[in-house]
């Protein structure tokens, strides 16, 4: 039973790695939002960080269209963004008291969950006889969320 239960774990393991470092990768990213706009400091996200966690948050790879309403009587440069961006940090600020400690705990929990995937990964290398299995398992976890992304 146990040798079952093994092989159960290598194989969904193995199917699923790649999602995981994507979901832990991008979620890392959204820790300290670095996915937001802030119009106070002038951030601007790079396109991938935007678009990595379009994929986190909707499982969408396009932009949600912005309602006819609210640009027809405001002109462009005045529309809010979706995203307002971090709330400004003072001395006393919630974010600084608490909950920043917890961003790091949970920071070092991704970046964790991405180095026991990838060590992960490499035992299936090192200990399984056939790479080709590792292969297409990695491939298939790969290709199958990609290609249901785009439909």
């Amino acid at each position: 039973m146990l040798k079952k239960i093994r092989l159960i774990h290598y194989y969904l393991g193995t199917l699923f790695a790649p999602c995981i470092l994507f979901f832990a990768f991008s979620g890392a990213l959204q820790i300290f939002t670095l996915h937001d706009a802030n119009d106070k400091t002038g951030y601007r996200p790079p396109e991938w960080v935007l678009k990595m966690a379009d994929v986190h948050k909707r499982q969408s790879h396009v932009d949600p269209p912005v309602p006819k309403a609210a640009t027809a009587s405001v002109p462009a440069s005045r529309v809010p963004s979706l995203s307002p961006g971090p709330p400004e940090l003072t001395k006393n600020s919630p974010l600084l008291k608490g909950s920043l400690a917890l961003k790091w705990f949970f920071f070092v929990m991704a970046m964790s969950l991405i180095v026991t995937t990838l060590l992960g990964i490499w035992m299936s290398f090192k200990y399984n006889r056939d790479s080709r299995v590792i292969w297409g398992l990695l491939i298939v976890g790969t290709v199958v969320p990609v290609a249901l992304l785009w439909m």
